[in-house]
């Protein structure tokens, strides 16, 4: 077989076979087409999720600062700061908030292991 008996052979495949090949395409265009609607609605929730998670941050970052920068348990001998996932585990009625660290060591505390305390 040569190339142009390739060629012949393709030719006629697409003649007797040109409905089936329409389908064929079709089939391929919806799907891409689905997808691409599927890609673009999910792009679009996308940045509402993120501008809600970043309002509330904000808001608990706002009320850490007016409550206090450093938190400590109660019961407990160490002060993280409010974002350290050790502050998060401690309930609201055995928070001890600080201003600032000489006022946490003052009152016995010692620094947690959260990153930038030591």
């Amino acid at each position: 077989m040569s190339i142009s008996d390739n060629r012949e052979f393709i030719k006629r495949l697409a003649v007797t076979h040109e409905k089936d090949f329409f389908v064929l395409i079709v089939m391929i265009l919806v799907s891409l087409g689905s997808f691409a609607l599927g890609r673009l609605s999910a792009l679009e929730s996308a940045p509402t999720q993120t501008i809600q998670e970043k309002a509330i941050v904000h808001e608990a970052i706002s009320a850490n600062i007016q409550s206090g920068m450093f938190v400590a348990s109660k019961t407990g001998t160490k002060y993280y700061f409010p974002w350290c996932g050790v502050a998060r585990n401690i309930k609201d009625g055995s928070k001890v908030w600080f201003v600032s660290v000489e006022e946490a060591k003052s009152a016995g505390y010692t620094p947690g292991n959260c990153k930038g305390l030591n």
